[in-house]
């Protein structure tokens, strides 16, 4: 008896301690619970604290258009003469002012054609002094000792030429040798001939039309001297204009073409950009580009300068539509400043551009606006740190910032972040109060 006594108040005990466990995991659990509710409703509370004020300003209507970039006005530097490069004075990237040197082509050839027209010159002006002035007896010495000159100089070819014509009969001198003593005979005549014509102008005096004539020599070597001097001054190349080198066609050695020769325009040294201001490329869609007119302003955002936009203007809209993708869109070019030289060519970004600018409107952060069954609502955040719901009417919007019709006044402030979405849900149909986590919820 003793023993089943024993036994039945050990069981009683051990069930005792089990009710007790139990109650310890369950009050642990309800604990937790509880703390994790509070916890969410304190973190609520917390986001209930970003708000921003209602306010009275401007309100802009844009379009967003992918975009790119590049410099306003690119020129390519082409030759005017052809040659060989023996120096280069620039690289891509280099900054270039108009007139600096870019290139130097070989010169051998160009320094002898200038001598060559020099010289002519030279003989032309010694031949219009003679005409004009007359002769001196010395002068016609000269003349006759010319004229003799060339007679001796005829007798002798045809002398050779009688030789060379025995020789060729009896085989012992080619056709070539022949023709060539033939050809020497030629033109020993015509020297004679020049000479005595020289001794007779000079004995006749100066006609006018002789003298047009040398006028007109002397004009001809001037003219010579000058085009060699001026192609002497193309083999130096010079820069066209102030800007940055942005891309570089040839090195030293490379042989090159003047633009001047043939069809093609030549060879290319370089393109040369003006960075200071740059044209950006807006693709606008169909449907948005009846918006656009020229001289709207451009706000221009680049993944190179996340923190910085760029402003430009409108300045022209393509009339021909470009298909992509089954789509139509239009190219607007856009005048975008760029004195610090920041942006480069090629450059993607986005354009804003901006179609309409109202002002003086009541304006509410769009984020702090809630739908609810077709109607809008903002969180507005009285003196007494209580939320209340209330509706509003609203305008024209921009999705950043939308004009309030009514329903607030300025100044006023409104709950942007951490109002859940199903918190209007919660109230009753007719507008009665309700308490969330220690915070007063009422409508207007």
């Amino acid at each position: 008896m003793a023993k089943k006594r024993k036994k039945r108040k050990n069981k009683a005990l051990l069930n005792w301690i089990f009710f007790i466990v139990l109650a310890l995991i369950v009050g642990a659990i309800s604990w937790y619970s509880y703390n994790r509710t509070q916890e969410d409703t304190r973190w609520t509370f917390q986001e209930f604290q970003s708000s921003e004020s209602v306010y009275v300003g401007d309100l802009q209507l844009s379009i967003l258009a992918s975009c790119t970039i590049h410099p306003f006005e690119v020129i390519e530097v082409r030759p005017e003469a052809s040659g060989k490069i023996v120096e280069l004075y620039f690289d891509s990237g280099d900054w270039v002012e108009i007139g600096d040197p870019m290139a130097l082509l070989d010169q051998d050839d160009l320094l002898i054609r200038l001598d060559t027209s020099r010289a002519n010159l030279s003989r032309t002006y010694a031949q219009l002094e003679l005409t004009r002035r007359g002769y001196t007896p010395r002068e016609l010495q000269q003349y006759d000792a010319q004229v003799e000159n060339a007679r001796l100089a005829l007798d002798e070819a045809l002398e050779d030429l009688a030789h060379t014509q025995e020789l060729h009969d009896g085989g012992f001198a080619s056709d070539e040798d022949l023709d060539n003593a033939e050809y020497g005979v030629e033109q020993a005549s015509q020297n004679l001939e020049h000479a005595r014509d020289a001794r007779n102008v000079l004995i006749d005096g100066t006609t006018s039309e002789e003298l047009q004539v040398a006028y007109a020599n002397v004009a001809i070597a001037q003219a010579a001297v000058s085009e060699a001097e001026n192609a002497l001054g193309d083999a130096t190349i010079y820069s066209p204009i102030s800007g940055t080198v942005m891309d570089k066609y040839v090195n030293e050695g490379s042989v090159i073409v003047s633009s001047l020769a043939g069809f093609g325009g030549g060879d290319v040294l370089c393109t040369i950009g003006d960075l200071s201001t740059m044209k950006s490329y807006a693709s606008v869609d169909e449907g948005d580009i009846g918006l656009v007119t020229r001289g709207q302003i451009v706000n221009l955002d680049f993944d190179a300068y996340r923190d910085e936009t760029f402003e430009g203007v409108v300045l022209k809209i393509h009339p021909q539509a470009t298909l992509t993708g089954g789509l139509n869109s239009f190219t607007v070019e856009i005048e975008v400043p760029n004195p610090d030289g920041d942006l480069m060519s090629g450059m993607r970004g986005e354009a804003e551009i901006i179609t309409e600018t109202h002002t003086d409107l009541l304006l509410v952060p769009d984020r702090a606006i809630a739908a609810h069954e077709e109607k809008h609502y903002v969180f507005v955040v009285n003196e007494d740190d209580s939320i209340e719901v209330r509706e509003i009417e609203t305008g024209l919007t921009n999705y950043m910032v939308t004009e309030v019709l009514s329903g607030l006044e300025d100044g006023e402030m409104v709950i942007t972040r951490g109002v859940p979405r199903d918190l209007l849900e919660e109230l009753d149909e007719d507008g009665n109060r309700r308490r969330r986590g220690g915070i007063v919820i009422r409508s207007s």
